[in-house]
Protein backbone atom coordinates (compact mmCIF):
# COMPACT_ATOMS: atom_id res chain seq x y z
CA UNK A 1 0.00 0.00 0.00
CA UNK A 2 2.42 2.59 -1.22
CA UNK A 3 3.31 5.03 -3.94
CA UNK A 4 6.93 5.08 -5.13
CA UNK A 5 8.56 7.92 -7.01
CA UNK A 6 11.81 6.64 -8.49
CA UNK A 7 14.56 9.21 -8.55
CA UNK A 8 18.29 9.37 -8.05
CA UNK A 9 17.79 12.18 -5.53
CA UNK A 10 14.93 11.30 -3.15
CA UNK A 11 16.11 13.81 -0.55
CA UNK A 12 15.89 16.59 -3.14
CA UNK A 13 12.42 15.46 -4.21
CA UNK A 14 11.13 15.42 -0.63
CA UNK A 15 12.71 18.82 0.06
CA UNK A 16 10.99 20.24 -3.04
CA UNK A 17 7.66 18.89 -1.79
CA UNK A 18 8.13 20.39 1.68
CA UNK A 19 9.23 23.72 0.15
CA UNK A 20 6.13 23.79 -2.04
CA UNK A 21 3.79 23.04 0.85
CA UNK A 22 5.47 25.58 3.16
CA UNK A 23 5.51 28.34 0.53
CA UNK A 24 1.89 27.81 -0.49
CA UNK A 25 2.77 26.78 -4.05
CA UNK A 26 1.32 23.35 -3.23
CA UNK A 27 -2.06 23.86 -1.59
CA UNK A 28 -3.56 20.37 -1.87
CA UNK A 29 -1.62 18.91 1.05
CA UNK A 30 -0.95 19.58 4.72
CA UNK A 31 2.06 18.29 6.61
CA UNK A 32 1.46 17.15 10.19
CA UNK A 33 3.88 17.20 13.12
CA UNK A 34 5.18 13.72 12.18
CA UNK A 35 6.03 14.82 8.64
CA UNK A 36 3.11 12.88 7.15
CA UNK A 37 0.81 14.30 4.48
CA UNK A 38 -2.96 14.52 4.49
CA UNK A 39 -5.27 16.24 2.05
CA UNK A 40 -6.12 19.89 2.67
CA UNK A 41 -9.62 19.73 1.16
CA UNK A 42 -12.21 19.31 3.92
CA UNK A 43 -13.86 16.37 2.10
CA UNK A 44 -10.62 14.34 2.16
CA UNK A 45 -8.70 15.79 5.13
CA UNK A 46 -7.52 13.18 7.63
CA UNK A 47 -9.16 10.31 5.71
CA UNK A 48 -5.64 8.89 5.32
CA UNK A 49 -2.02 9.90 5.71
CA UNK A 50 0.95 9.41 3.42
CA UNK A 51 4.19 8.72 5.28
CA UNK A 52 7.28 9.58 3.22
CA UNK A 53 10.24 7.22 3.35
CA UNK A 54 13.59 7.68 1.65
CA UNK A 55 14.43 4.38 -0.01
CA UNK A 56 17.22 3.28 -2.31
CA UNK A 57 16.47 4.82 -5.68
CA UNK A 58 13.37 6.70 -4.66
CA UNK A 59 10.88 8.34 -2.38
CA UNK A 60 8.09 6.07 -1.17
CA UNK A 61 4.83 7.09 0.48
CA UNK A 62 3.15 4.50 2.68
CA UNK A 63 -0.61 4.93 2.94
CA UNK A 64 -1.91 4.89 6.51
CA UNK A 65 -5.56 4.79 7.57
CA UNK A 66 -6.80 6.64 10.63
CA UNK A 67 -6.70 4.58 13.80
CA UNK A 68 -9.58 2.09 14.07
CA UNK A 69 -10.76 2.92 10.53
CA UNK A 70 -10.68 0.81 7.38
CA UNK A 71 -9.17 2.56 4.38
CA UNK A 72 -11.68 2.57 1.52
CA UNK A 73 -10.68 1.99 -2.08
CA UNK A 74 -12.06 5.43 -2.99
CA UNK A 75 -9.89 7.16 -0.39
CA UNK A 76 -6.84 5.11 -1.32
CA UNK A 77 -7.29 5.88 -5.02
CA UNK A 78 -7.94 9.57 -4.38
CA UNK A 79 -4.84 10.02 -2.22
CA UNK A 80 -2.57 8.23 -4.70
CA UNK A 81 -3.97 10.04 -7.73
CA UNK A 82 -3.78 13.40 -5.98
CA UNK A 83 -0.17 12.92 -4.90
CA UNK A 84 0.87 11.78 -8.38
CA UNK A 85 -0.88 14.83 -9.84
CA UNK A 86 0.85 17.10 -7.33
CA UNK A 87 4.25 15.78 -8.36
CA UNK A 88 3.53 16.09 -12.06
CA UNK A 89 1.76 19.46 -12.03
CA UNK A 90 3.31 21.37 -9.14
CA UNK A 91 6.82 19.99 -8.76
CA UNK A 92 7.53 19.93 -12.48
CA UNK A 93 6.25 23.50 -12.78
CA UNK A 94 8.45 24.88 -10.00
CA UNK A 95 11.46 22.55 -9.82
CA UNK A 96 13.16 21.85 -13.15
CA UNK A 97 15.81 19.59 -11.61
CA UNK A 98 13.28 17.00 -10.39
CA UNK A 99 13.10 13.82 -12.52
CA UNK A 100 10.84 10.95 -11.49
CA UNK A 101 9.02 7.84 -12.61
CA UNK A 102 6.13 6.45 -10.54
CA UNK A 103 4.92 3.06 -9.34
CA UNK A 104 1.73 2.50 -7.34
CA UNK A 105 0.50 -0.63 -5.62
CA UNK A 106 -3.18 -1.50 -5.35
CA UNK A 107 -5.08 -1.63 -2.09
CA UNK A 108 -4.97 -5.21 -0.85
CA UNK A 109 -8.30 -6.78 0.06
CA UNK A 110 -8.90 -7.15 3.78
Amino acid sequence: MSLLFRTEHPEQLLAALWDGVASGEITEWRRDSRGWLTQAAPRWARQAWLRPMLVTGGLEFETIAPQDTELTRATYAHYHASLAETFIRSLFAFYDEVHITTNATRLEAA
